[in-house]
């Protein structure tokens, strides 16, 4: 993501705005590794019930 330049002016120098666009790089890259684990955290939730279910089922 690039900053628009205009916008921030003279208040941060060119080496401060790479460092910002690195650091939201690597937030970002946290963040979509998060959602993967979440999605993967929700489909084991998932089979667990149907395991769950299916054994409750066998002990009638």
């Amino acid at each position: 993501m690039s900053f628009d330049r205009f916008f921030i002016g003279s208040c941060f120098s060119d080496e401060k705005i790479e460092s910002l666009e690195d650091l939201i790089s690597e937030k970002n890259r946290i963040i979509s590794v998060q959602e993967r684990d979440m999605e993967s955290l929700k489909r084991e939730i998932v089979e667990l019930k149907k395991q769950l279910n299916y054994s409750k089922q066998k002990k009638k």
